[in-house]
């Protein structure tokens, strides 16, 4: 049996990075990585938010291969459970292409029996950018042609166009850079990207908006190749498709696609969107009681 986005029923693992709070946390933030990204990827954005007192899970989709360390280790489910349905705020926040996986896969459907507070899309692919790779406009879909192959090169770091992407590694600690290369790198793990790049290729244009009680937020970068107004509207036109209202659009100034998660002033940007819900849903009484 599989989801609507082909991936099997079994349920994913979920990683905890860093410490539990000493205390019940205000919050947990529940965190969709990118495709053939690996949990560490969150590492900056969690340290600021750990610090805050939230607690943060990152969801390990079923067929990536992933090893607990010293920093960051797998939990149970029924733990997973207590935390989830105990927390005062749910936040599920999700990145990239893994934004739409998770729009696609039912982002505010229960969660261990508790729907999700507030959806937060960082940087979400559209179905814009998805048409152009479809019509070849950029050279990736001239040079490979075969989108099974365009994602393979690029997990695999054997395509120019995964320098971008590995750079931003460069800002971790050498360690956690190195576990990010080589979770990429690994075939079994690219080629579990490549399914769900063509998953969310083939199935796009079918997202459906983003239902009350959950509500949702679109955060995006200011700068984006090749053309940074053009993505904005971009982004815009898929807040309108899924009903996000204007006012819920956070644009990371002096951020460059791809960095949202390893830039200072966009990390400092989403954590204050976060706390700024998790405050609002305390005045408002939205959560658990």
């Amino acid at each position: 049996m599989r989801s609507r986005t082909g991936s099997p029923v079994s349920d994913p693992r979920y990683c905890l990075l860093g410490q539990i709070p000493p205390e019940k946390p205000i919050a947990v933030l529940l965190l969709e990585s990118d495709i053939g990204e690996p949990p560490e990827y969150w590492h900056l954005l969690v340290d600021r938010l750990a610090s805050a007192g939230l607690l943060c899970l990152i969801r390990i989709r079923p067929g990536y291969l992933w090893r607990p360390t010293g920093g960051a280790d797998i939990i149970g489910r029924e733990f997973v459970t207590q935390l989830v349905t105990e927390a005062e705020t749910l936040i599920y926040l999700a990145h990239s292409l893994g934004a739409l996986m998770a729009i696609l896969d039912g982002a505010a459907r229960p969660l261990h029996s508790r729907i999700p507070d507030t959806v937060m899309l960082l940087d979400p692919a559209t179905p814009e950018m998805i048409a152009e790779l479809r019509s070849n406009k950029f050279e990736l879909g001239r040079i490979r042609r075969s989108l099974d192959i365009s994602a393979m090169s690029v997990g695999l770091g054997i395509s120019r166009f995964s320098q971008p992407i590995e750079q931003a590694y460069l800002w971790y600690p050498i360690r956690t850079y190195r576990r990010c290369k080589a979770f990429r790198h690994n075939l079994h793990n690219a080629m579990t990207a490549r399914r769900e790049f063509n998953i969310v290729v083939s199935q796009d244009l079918s997202i459906e908006p983003i239902r009350h009680p959950t509500t949702a937020t679109l955060i995006h970068s200011e700068f984006a190749i090749p053309d940074a107004d053009r993505y904005a509207d971009s982004q815009r036109q898929l807040a309108a498709s899924l009903q996000i209202a204007p006012s819920r659009i956070v644009t990371l100034r002096q951020t460059r696609f791809k960095s949202a998660l390893t830039s200072p002033v966009a990390l400092n940007a989403i954590a204050s969107t976060v706390r700024e819900f998790i405050n609002h849903s305390h005045r408002e009484g939205i959560g658990s009681d």
